[in-house]
């Protein structure tokens, strides 16, 4: 009885995980701001995990210039999907080959006098 119960409880919870894991990997669009600090190569990142095989364009807006890039951590290292430096605004779609998470990360290239941010959007 009590192995039985443990075993619902068991299903429950990994049911539960799972659905809350497909929750985190599911979105239709998120626009947000990016803060960023005013030092010269500060960097912010927005790290979301994208789902297998579902397009997912992205685009951003920024009143500095800034070195933009997405990239993926792996085993074998670093792969950077989207890169672009000294750029003001950028845009694109990714499709990736699994669910896995992609990391959004932006560096301010010059240095200003007080905190501002970034206009980002991504749809998937």
């Amino acid at each position: 009885m009590i192995r039985r119960t443990l075993g619902v409880w068991r299903r429950i919870l990994m049911a539960c995980g799972l659905a809350a894991l497909s929750a985190q990997a599911s979105f239709a669009e998120t626009i947000s701001t990016v803060s960023m600090r005013p030092i010269e190569r500060y960097s912010s990142e927005k790290c979301l995990v994208l789902e297998a095989n579902k397009p997912v364009q992205w685009a951003f807006r920024s009143p500095y210039s800034v070195n933009f890039n997405v990239h993926v951590h792996t085993d074998e290292g670093t792969v950077y999907p989207e890169k672009d430096d000294a750029v003001t605004s950028g845009s694109g779609t990714l499709l990736s080959q699994e669910t896995v998470e992609h990391c959004f990360m932006w560096t301010a290239t010059v240095p200003t006098t007080d905190p501002w941010a970034i206009e980002f959007s991504i749809t998937q």
